[in-house]
């Protein structure tokens, strides 16, 4: 699953670590690894992250969609009924 991910700090210089990246669809952050990208993205850029890589650039609009779809997902496990109900 990629998160969409708001990168908050620079870039270590070790290995093109993020310092931090927010990930506000699960309400935590960390490092996330930037080594596979040609461009670095800067603090306030989105990125979306899988297993603690950012696969890609991504525009504010692309995030708000991708983190809307994760919301409206979450809500409609969260109304489901349980098994055997």
């Amino acid at each position: 699953m990629r998160l969409p991910g708001l990168r908050e700090s620079g870039v270590s210089r070790q290995g093109g670590v993020a310092r931090r990246t927010d990930l506000p669809s699960v309400g935590a952050g960390g490092a996330t690894h930037l080594g596979l990208l040609e461009k670095r993205p800067g603090p306030g850029d989105w990125v979306p992250v899988h297993m603690g890589f950012a696969l890609q650039a991504m525009t504010e609009a692309e995030a708000a969609v991708a983190l809307a779809a994760l919301s409206a997902e979450r809500d409609a496990e969260a109304s489901a009924p349980s098994p055997g109900q």
